[in-house]
């Protein structure tokens, strides 16, 4: 019975890891050519500065009222190309310290929801944000760079390293 739980729980990861459509892109238009591990370099210059106080941090993450975030870039590591599914996905970043999530019309996979919601704070370096912190859905992401309507965001997700570059819309 245990083995067949564990092959079972394999064949449900391999399913939804795989169910994000992938796509190998030659120079797409905005890209540049192949970075580390097969993944795209960005030609929109990935931020490397940080805003200098918590004030700054965020009046550029929700503008004073609401900010709407899409991906320029989204990779995990292990899997050559885009993830097509997460770059048309919008999260809008509140004053409240709340955001939105919508998954866009592609979905990655049978758990994806159309839409979730929750809360988000800056740690006080100001180089990571945790959302719904003290939640069972808690999740931190390392803020890598930020600077000109441009995050570039990284974290772990099922112990795949994740990646993605988001400019306000």
């Amino acid at each position: 019975m245990r083995i067949m739980n564990k092959l079972l729980l394999l064949c449900l990861f391999s399913i939804s890891v795989l169910s994000c459509e992938l796509a190998q892109l030659n120079e797409p238009t905005g890209l540049g050519g192949d970075g580390e591990m097969g993944e795209m370099t960005p030609v929109v210059e990935e931020p490397t500065t940080f805003p200098a106080t918590l004030e700054d941090f965020e009046q550029a993450f929700h503008g004073g009222s609401a900010l709407n975030w899409g991906a320029q870039l989204f990779t995990v590591a292990g899997m050559n190309g885009f993830q097509q599914c997460r770059l048309d996905d919008v999260m809008t970043i509140n004053d409240d310290n709340t955001y939105s999530y919508s998954n866009g019309a592609i979905r990655c996979g049978g758990g994806d929801v159309p839409t979730r919601s929750g809360t988000w704070n800056v740690t006080d370096d100001l180089r990571n944000i945790v959302f719904d912190q003290g939640t069972a859905d808690e999740y931190t992401v390392q803020v890598n760079g930020f600077a000109d309507g441009v995050i570039s965001l990284s974290g772990q997700y099922i112990g795949l390293a994740i990646r993605g570059i988001y400019s306000n819309q």
